[in-house]
């Protein structure tokens, strides 16, 4: 059955794949502006402490309703509780929900979804944190496949981990979660035609997004001169010059962006295009205060 999903997907992935390019990017605009809207009323919500799914206050549990705001450890939610939620949301819903969740703290500090960070036989591996609380989502090549040796992991499937004040509440270990039907046309669509096909979170975006050759301008020129430890680190910015050949630098030029810098609080690597007779390399990479991926280590059986 999971094959024939598979094929499906793939075969309307096609389809739409052929259709003109204005249609699609009409119907990307839609999707977008869709979006928008449920972020807001997401976003109004969550900073009055209620769901905008459900309406009830973030604080309450009900298990006859499943919702998504069961994911913030309201007084009832088990671990039990988490399979329905699964099989009615799915990865990329939950996912969506928790990354908002995240950036109400600040951009993309909490959610690590670097591609470079994750294992080599990973498919989608990302940690997400808001307060005391911590998910994670782990999905390798076979457990998309379904793995043939145990009945319960025969289907495709994603793992999911949820940590509550650093301590132990669901591992990855303890559910196979299927994907849903939406998840696999997604995954499908962008694995089988990947020139037509990408998928962003709005107003979800992480720290692969944030480091993105679009981005890195504007964090370069938003960045500020941190004044002491308790300062946020979130972008480690490293700053390389040279002389232009046959030319040399000023040192008091050098002194003087350094000092600008101190004044207008700023990243000395926002003032560095000044600098006469100098080509400069600018790196910017994740800082110390990024959370952590958390490991999915293997076990005997692959789960």
């Amino acid at each position: 059955m999971s094959e024939e999903l598979r094929q499906e997907a793939r075969s309307i992935a096609e389809v739409i794949s052929r259709q003109d390019l204005s249609r699609i990017q009409q119907a990307n605009t839609y999707a977008l502006e869709q979006a928008a809207e449920e972020f807001r009323r997401f976003k109004e919500g969550f900073a009055s402490g209620n769901c905008y799914l459900c309406g009830r206050p973030l604080a309450t549990f009900s298990e006859k309703n499943t919702c998504l705001h069961w994911l913030l450890k309201p007084k009832g939610f088990k671990k039990k509780h988490f399979h329905s939620l699964g099989l009615t949301y799915g990865f990329f819903r939950m996912q969506s929900y928790l990354r908002w969740v995240a950036n109400q703290e600040g951009f993309a500090k909490n959610i690590n979804d670097m591609q470079d960070e994750a294992a080599d036989n990973r498919i989608s591996e990302i940690t997400i944190c808001y307060s005391h609380l911590e998910w994670s989502f782990s999905c390798s090549e076979s457990d998309y496949l379904g793995h043939p040796s145990t009945q319960h992991s025969r289907h495709q499937h994603f793992h999911f981990q949820m940590r509550v004040g650093g301590k132990q509440f669901i591992n990855y270990s303890d559910f196979h979660v299927p994907f849903v039907e939406e998840d696999i046309n997604k995954i499908e669509s962008i694995r089988s035609f990947p020139e037509a096909f990408t998928h962003e979170f709005p107003f979800g975006w992480g720290m692969e997004d944030a480091l993105s050759e679009e981005m890195l301008p504007e964090i370069i020129n938003s960045a500020t001169l941190r004044t002491d430890d308790d300062d946020p680190n979130v972008f480690s910015i490293s700053s390389f010059v040279q002389a232009e050949e046959g030319r040399l630098i000023s040192g008091d030029d050098i002194a003087d962006l350094i000092e600008e810098a101190k004044t207008k609080k700023v990243a000395l690597a926002s003032l560095l295009h000044k600098l006469p007779n100098a080509r400069t390399q600018i790196v910017v990479s994740p800082g110390s205060d990024v959370v952590d991926k958390a490991p999915r280590s293997r076990r005997k059986t692959d789960v």
